[in-house]
């Protein structure tokens, strides 16, 4: 980590013990590490904006910042811009599963037998797995009184420009190095809080651990269930969420990656958008949950199939975020390579 990055996580460290902790929910223990490195990555000397986006989670994208963040993501841009935390309304009910013949589960059921069918690819333990993204998120300025309050500009808030974003993920082992490039800056987000070897997580799943899944769409649906249980806004959602994230920013054998979409066909609530657009401006198709907050959508080449990347849409007003429609954040897929090393793009 460069020495401007550990001096800004000692100003985080410092200041976050004068501000006063903001009501939230706390965050799984497992996305600690994403925590860190998500706050990292968007503080920079010359960055004016810190962002404030949607309730969710990510590994290495769990790029958006959450909620539980506000505390820390306030210490590291006193006296220029914080996130902050609002109440939310209750959610409102979702409906029930989807029908065999719904356009969501045909859909998945088209999208899981074109993964079926591709060719696994060659890989070795050491292996990286390369992703290459553009993501943009809401975000909003606000000010610090002398009595440590953030006081937020509502009409400040926005989506900002997507910017582009790489990852190098070992395929085999976390404790290996690992490296995301964001906003013309290399940070080593290499594992190195926990026992080694480390095959990672469904929060923060390597290659081998993905291979390792469950083929049977309902066991694999199980098993996330189980593994992610007291996680999220309702355990429907945080599967949906978890199965969104080991699609886009990690890479699975295509029996796994087909399983996914088939156990998420299962998962009640899930339905489609005819039209919806990445980050890249590509239009497609999606499939869909909505928490009674944020409806997550998945979309994909309406020809191929293709996963395109991942959008969430209000569909309750904020006073933080926007009205209901607003997107808030947004991805496209522009790479994934099984590769030889890092720095390496195919």
């Amino acid at each position: 980590m460069s020495t401007d990055h550990r001096r800004d996580e000692n100003i985080v460290t410092d200041v976050a013990r004068l501000l006063p902790t903001p009501p939230r929910r706390d965050l799984p223990a497992s996305r600690t590490h994403a925590v860190k490195e998500l706050v990292l990555s968007e503080i920079t000397p010359t960055r004016g904006t810190v962002h404030n986006d949607t309730p969710r989670r990510r590994h290495l994208r769990r790029t958006v910042l959450l909620p539980a963040l506000g505390t820390v993501v306030a210490a590291a841009a006193v006296g220029v811009v914080v996130a902050v935390n609002h109440p939310t309304p209750a959610p409102v009910p979702v409906p029930p599963a989807a029908t065999a013949d719904s356009p969501a589960v045909r859909l998945l059921a088209r999208v899981a037998a074109v993964a079926d069918k591709r060719p696994s690819p060659a890989v070795t333990d050491t292996s990286y797995v390369y992703v290459d993204t553009m993501q943009a998120f809401t975000s909003s300025s606000a000010t610090v009184d002398k009595d440590g309050n953030p006081h937020e500009d509502p009409a400040s808030t926005g989506l900002d420009k997507p910017r582009p974003r790489q990852v190098w993920i070992p395929v085999a082992n976390l404790c290996e190095k690992s490296l995301l490039r964001q906003n013309g800056v290399d940070m080593d987000i290499t594992d190195r809080g926990g026992s080694c070897p480390d095959h990672g997580s469904l929060n923060r799943p390597t290659y081998r651990l993905l291979a390792s899944l469950p083929t049977d769409p309902r066991a694999l649906l199980d098993r996330i269930y189980t593994e992610t249980k007291g996680h999220g806004s309702t355990p429907d959602q945080e599967a949906f969420v978890t199965i969104g994230d080991m699609l886009r920013e990690s890479a699975a054998p295509p029996q796994i990656t087909a399983a996914l979409y088939r156990a998420a066909a299962l998962i009640p609530g899930v339905t489609s958008v005819p039209d919806a657009t990445d980050a890249a401006g590509r239009r497609g198709v999606a499939v869909a949950r909505d928490d009674g907050f944020v409806r997550t959508e998945w979309i994909f080449n309406a020809a191929t199939d293709e996963l395109l990347g991942e959008r969430d849409v209000l569909t309750t007003d904020s006073p933080s975020r926007g009205r209901a429609g607003d997107v808030v954040g947004t991805t496209a897929i522009m790479t994934k390579a099984i590769v030889a090393g890092i720095g390496q793009t195919s």
